[in-house]
């Protein structure tokens, strides 16, 4: 409820032009915070992490794959942080900026966010067919993931484990 509030709060707001280069890197930076700050949230209501600069940490550590950790015993957390530390390691894994990328590249918006995120030129070559890419790159990235917890199902590792484990890409 936290995130749908703050997510309709922002959407309220209106540019009064397209976005440059300046106001890309701002977007992107505050992106990063945002996502970390209401990814914590849970951390901290479940009581998982003791405080929320703990819970922040954690969550900036799986959005940025550094397999860093505040939790002294995963595995005595509750099931569902279990499988949200999991989906921020995986979307971490592939990178929140391709995920943005992927739903604003067909607006001016995506293509500041995607030469915030990549100065020089090659932006001139990749930008035509940026929002096709990161579709292709999230699909094989899924498949890749199902397969995983294929393998592992058939290796004898229970269904959810699987699924957590995968994210390890």
């Amino acid at each position: 409820m936290i995130t749908l509030l703050v997510g309709a709060t922002l959407s309220q707001l209106k540019s009064s032009g397209t976005p440059g280069r300046k106001e890309g890197f701002a977007i992107v930076s505050l992106g990063w915070i945002t996502a970390t700050a209401l990814g914590a949230l849970p951390l901290v209501i479940s009581g998982a992490v003791p405080t929320y600069t703990d819970a922040y940490f954690e969550v900036m550590s799986g959005f940025t794959t550094t397999g860093s950790t505040v939790i002294p015993a995963v595995e005595a957390v509750l099931r569902g942080i279990l499988l949200w530390r999991g989906l921020m390691q995986w979307l971490g894994g592939m990178g929140i900026i391709v995920l943005s990328l992927a739903l604003f590249s067909f607006s001016k918006t995506g293509t500041t966010l995607f030469q915030a995120e990549v100065p020089g030129h090659i932006t001139d070559r990749i930008l035509p067919r940026l929002g096709k890419s990161a579709g292709m790159l999230w699909l094989i990235y899924a498949v890749i993931t199902v397969a995983m917890i294929i393998v592992l199902c058939i290796a004898g590792m229970p269904l959810f484990e699987s699924i957590v484990i995968s994210r390890f890409l």
